[in-house]
């Protein structure tokens, strides 16, 4: 999928991004323009996968009408799957959906782009099939149907009325656009499992991913290992130009959302937009997301780990800064945003062996905030307690469990003393 910026929509872009780049001001931007089937084309599936699901699949069908092919296949790869996890309530969803004119126009697209295993597998998993060679008049048993003179019998293996209608609409359609492709998905789980042909689907998914800046959990876990403190100045003084990200399609609606904190407010400052910038950024963000094991289909947790990635970013940048002689960008040049990433890392996990240690001696001793405290330290990717950093919210009566990202020096140390006056009143 070509995603390379065309010029002659740049106002449209330039639109989206003054006013925010937000998943209702991408779609916004996409219907003004006097060609929006155009201007899609422009734009990453993944920064449309964040539209979408943020204003819900049904009320963007008209979006996804008008998408390209690769753009839609993606839209599924990242909707219909939880890790190596097939999601089936969500694969009904896209069965549900129909364009503004309620024809199966939208449905037939989507059978174009789906993996004809996921079908079978539904199949598989919902329709009762009997074939034979000779047709017959009588059905194998009750509610059974047959679409071609009684040579196959059909009937659906749950009592869920939308699931029949879909699943009866979606075999009618298939039967009436190819009936040979009809029989062919028939016979496939007679001779795949299926938890074999999940597998498979999963494979080819992750391929696709792949090329559009999605890591595997290997490298995911190499981005988001810690640099601890004794190793940056070794890193610093390397002093060699980290490669650029290349041919990776930028989040926007996911980098640009919420807020930059100092430093790295600044130095992004000097890099917006910058297309290699964009690129590291959204490998950071997706490795985090495979790390972290987060349902790229719930926003609110992509959002919660993109500010948490910010954190991190901030945290090295400005450890960085005071260690070294450097400036922003001379250390982004030697680090990358890899670099200040996994050092940001390198500071929290410091934290977490903290947390460990007192957690280790024993809680029953230790008082409901501190034990909130270590609770948020000790997650993969440690938190900080909310009225530990807004004290103003908090209530004496009260002491929440609600973690936000840290994104300071000076929270790391607030959060090492705390760590101390509970070790010391055990």
């Amino acid at each position: 999928m070509d995603n390379k910026k065309d010029p002659d929509h740049e106002p449209a872009i330039a639109v989206i991004r003054a006013k925010g780049f937000n998943s209702r001001n991408l779609i916004k931007a996409i219907f003004d323009d006097n060609n929006p089937e155009q201007i899609i084309r422009t734009i990453p599936a993944q920064s449309l996968y964040v539209a979408v699901r943020s204003q819900g699949l049904e009320s963007c069908a008209e979006l996804i009408e008008i998408t390209t092919l690769a753009q839609c296949r993606l839209l599924l790869d990242f909707d219909c799957w939880s890790r190596d996890s097939f999601r089936e309530d969500h694969f009904w969803e896209w069965l549900a959906l129909t364009d503004a004119t309620d024809s199966l126009a939208l449905l037939q697209k989507i059978l174009k782009v789906c993996d004809l295993k996921l079908i079978a597998l539904m199949i598989a998993r919902y329709v009762d099939v009997v074939s034979s060679e000779q047709s017959t008049d009588a059905p194998p048993g009750p509610n059974h149907y047959t679409p071609n003179q009684g040579r196959t019998w059909l009937a659906l293996k749950t009592e869920d009325p939308n699931q029949i209608f879909l699943m009866n609409r979606l075999l009618a359609l298939l039967f009436e656009s190819n009936a040979d492709l009809f029989y062919q998905i028939l016979s496939i789980p007679g001779v795949a499992t299926p938890s074999e042909l999940e597998e498979e689907s999963y494979q080819e998914k992750q391929k696709r991913l792949s090329s559009e800046g999605i890591p595997d959990m290997e490298f995911a876990a190499e981005l988001n290992s810690p640099l601890p403190s004794d190793l940056l100045l070794a890193e610093i003084a390397k002093s060699e130009i980290q490669a650029s990200i290349e041919d990776i399609s930028a989040v926007e609606p996911v980098i640009y959302e919420g807020s930059f904190e100092e430093p790295l407010r600044s130095l992004v400052s000097q890099l917006l937009y910058d297309e290699s910038f964009e690129a590291e950024m959204t490998l950071l963000l997706n490795a985090s997301i495979v790390h972290y094991a987060i349902d790229i289909s719930e926003i609110t947790q992509v959002l919660q780990i993109a500010d948490k990635v910010k954190g991190a970013l901030n945290l090295g940048l400005e450890h960085a800064l005071a260690v070294s002689d450097r400036s922003s960008i001379e250390l982004y040049r030697v680090l990358g945003l890899r670099g200040l990433y996994r050092h940001g890392l390198g500071l929290l996990n410091e934290l977490r062996k903290g947390a460990r240690t007192l957690e280790r001696r024993g809680k029953e001793n230790l008082s409901a905030e501190a034990q909130i405290l270590i609770q948020g330290l000790l997650q993969r990717f440690p938190a900080i307690p909310n009225w530990v950093k807004n004290p103003e919210e908090r209530d004496p009566e009260r002491v929440e469990a609600k973690f936000v990202s840290i994104q300071f020096e000076k929270e790391i140390l607030l959060l090492k003393e705390m760590l101390l006056q509970a070790d010391s009143l055990q």
